[in-house]
């Protein structure tokens, strides 16, 4: 199977990341001396993933959805309550600590705040030696940080070895956050929201960017964010995810003619469209009522109590995906039965 790329290449379907069932809860502890755990937030509850090489795989949501959690425990930082995951063949899971700070190298991600994620005392240089040190690099360091400034359009390198991240806009400094998580040539890269905190006009360089280093370094990527119009310019697949469960998931041009869940409807009402004419045409689709609490998960569909054609079957059982079309699966009772 073979999916087409907005640049005009195809892909070779052969999976990367596999995660089965996977949970991930959060305790909370109560008011007491004894400090016991009395409830759990339910971040990520029972999903499935599969990422195969070389794509990219959207997956979108509200905040506080549970999208970063997820990508975490794909890399490894954060493990999962419960469930199966394996990355190019290995069961992650049941590495040690020595054997996952191998794996490292072929696993990265690139955080939403540049002006965060970069330590503020460094030089760019430490910053991007600091991969090559820790894995024990064996050729010329300082040739590999010159060549990683030159991979992510800043030139000439020898004017930003020495500076420091507040020396550079916000732009500049997610490059130089992409440069870090591609020093080591990795396979696989969460990318969180990597534009959501940068200017318009910057936007379109980064994804830019992303997309060339992806084709040049055959990068598979996780891009998480809660803007479908990025979405559509970079992803090849999308999964939909609300309140720690997937929603909906497909093809990314299927999901954007033909979404079958309301969710998955009212967030795609609220992209912005770059024509006023159709801007104007188009209904927007307004969801009423508060999300639950992901600590007291309401019975049968998390969805029920927002949704617009929910029936009573809704709110006393879970729907699971099903298939609905080529690779396009919904989890809908309503959609299910229309």
């Amino acid at each position: 199977m073979t999916i087409s790329l907005t640049a005009g290449c195809t892909l070779k379907m052969s999976g990367i990341v596999e995660g089965k069932e996977i949970y991930k809860y959060f305790p909370v502890k109560g008011h007491s001396l004894l400090r016991r755990t009395t409830r759990k937030v339910h971040a990520v509850d029972g999903i499935d993933i599969s990422i195969k090489k070389g794509e990219t795989l959207g997956l979108v949501g509200e905040s506080g959805c549970g999208k970063t959690t997820l990508g975490k425990i794909l890399i490894g930082l954060l493990k999962p309550t419960s469930g199966s995951l394996s990355f190019d063949g290995r069961d992650v899971l049941s590495l040690d600590q020595s054997e996952l700070r191998s794996l490292r190298k072929e696993m990265q991600i690139i955080f939403q705040d540049p002006f965060a994620s970069l330590n503020p005392r460094k030089t760019i240089h430490t910053i991007l030696s600091q991969p090559f040190k820790v894995h024990n690099f064996e050729e010329d360091i300082n040739e590999a940080v010159s060549k990683l400034l030159e991979d992510v359009g800043l030139v000439p390198p020898d004017d930003f070895l020495d500076r420091h991240p507040h020396e550079f806009s916000g732009g500049q400094r997610q490059r130089i956050a992409i440069a870090r998580a591609i020093a080591l040539k990795p396979k696989f890269v969460v990318a969180d929201e990597p534009v959501s905190s940068l200017d318009m006009s910057i936007r379109g360089q980064i994804l830019n960017l992303m997309k060339e280093l992806q084709e040049k370094q055959k990068l598979t990527y996780l891009y998480i964010t809660h803007d479908l119009a990025v979405v559509r310019s970079i992803c090849n697949r999308i999964m939909i995810m609300y309140l720690g469960k997937i929603m909906e998931k497909g093809p990314c041009t299927e999901i954007f003619k033909n979404p079958k869940h309301p969710y998955t409807k009212a967030l795609l009402s609220a992209t912005p469209i770059p024509n006023p004419r159709r801007t104007r045409e188009r209904k927007r689709i307004i969801l009423k009522g508060e999300v639950p609490s992901p600590i007291d998960l309401p019975k049968g569909c998390p969805f029920h109590q927002r949704c617009p054609i929910k029936i009573n079957k809704c709110t006393k059982e879970e729907q699971i995906l099903v298939e609905i079309g080529d690779g396009h699966h919904v989890a809908c009772h309503s959609c299910s039965q229309g």
